[in-house]
């Protein structure tokens, strides 16, 4: 992806909802997505399959490159042989995205025969069957027969990965895909990410705000705020040294074994408005690096290297001055 730069049309004006944002994946690696809700993250991959409303949503700007075509110029015949196929997508909301008058077995086999015009319905729904039992789901064969709402928030969300994998795409973008789940469902989702991983041999974009779960499955971060790309790092990296002051304020509000204290650390403020932006780094007024400088309020920040020759970049005047600091200093 290249420039990619989306607007919004709505009640207020126009939300900047993407603002010239780039990045590559690689065959097999995770790359995260984080940032607070409205930070661009589901936008910008969802406009890269033609998901947005076209009445809604604006492309001013980019292209995105898959398999040697442009994405964001295909129409939409072209796209729908695109998705479900080289590109599946695992949904926030699995209950939204199923057919609630169809089963979860004839879904999955919609899927397969759509892009594969030799595959059989008996075929097709041999192989939900056994995608149903690789992603974990108790007893397949009767669970290929019940609808939706006879399945429990997890194993709706197996059910969706099922089918995301049901025709090994080269690419998975899984949006929220632990949200409103318990924590041992989440671990068991992890779990099941992996064997995705496993078994397609493809990438995945993962689109989350839980950094514990960036933390388990993730290569490579991208760290987005009021729609645009402020960090980027190895999660290793990221974790142990973040520069950019948001990436920086994101960690420190995790829970840790052993605190003491008797509150969590929260960001002061709010993400700006989207539709009038602050002049300068949109970050700075809720930024504890910045003290109100000049150069903060009044010059946007690109995106570059942190060091010299460095693969890690960042969108801050005074990444540097990070060195400094110990994020687990309480």
């Amino acid at each position: 992806m290249r420039d990619l730069s989306v607007s919004l049309r709505s009640d207020e004006g126009l939300v900047q909802a993407v603002r010239n944002i780039g990045w590559d994946i690689y065959d097999g690696e995770v790359l995260a997505i984080v940032g607070e809700s409205g930070s661009g993250k589901s936008v910008s991959v969802n406009t890269l399959l033609g998901l947005m409303r076209q009445d809604v949503a604006i492309v001013n700007s980019g292209h995105a490159e898959f398999g040697g075509r442009d994405l964001l110029n295909l129409g939409e015949r072209e796209l729908r042989e695109v998705r479900g196929k080289d590109i599946s997508v695992i949904f926030q909301d699995p209950m939204a995205s199923f057919n609630p008058v169809k089963t979860i077995g004839d879904q999955i086999s919609e899927a397969i025969r759509v892009h594969d015009e030799r595959a059989t319905r008996r075929w097709a729904w041999s192989r939900s069957i056994t995608l149903l039992s690789m992603v974990g789901v108790p007893n397949p064969e009767l669970r290929c027969k019940q609808y939706p709402h006879q399945y429990s928030g997890g194993m709706r969300q197996r059910a969706m990965i099922a089918m995301a994998m049901a025709n090994r795409p080269r690419l998975l973008i899984a949006d929220e895909p632990t949200t409103a789940l318990d924590m041992t469902i989440q671990a068991q989702i992890i779990d099941v990410l992996r064997l995705v991983q496993k078994e397609t041999g493809g990438a995945i974009v993962l689109i989350t705000h839980d950094l514990g779960l960036v933390a388990e499955l993730a290569d490579r971060v991208l760290v987005m705020y009021a729609g645009k790309i402020v960090e980027s790092a190895g999660v290793v990296e990221l974790f142990a040294s973040p520069r950019h002051p948001y990436t920086r304020a994101l960690l420190e509000s995790l829970p840790r074994i052993g605190d003491q204290s008797d509150e969590l650390r929260s960001i002061s403020g709010q993400m700006p408005s989207l539709v009038e932006l602050p002049e300068g780094c949109a970050f700075h007024p809720r930024c504890s690096l910045s003290h109100d400088r000049q150069l903060c309020r009044e010059l946007e920040p690109p995106l570059q290297e942190t060091n010299s020759g460095s693969e890690r970049l960042s969108a801050c005047h005074f990444s540097r001055e990070l060195d400094e600091l110990d994020i687990f200093d309480r």
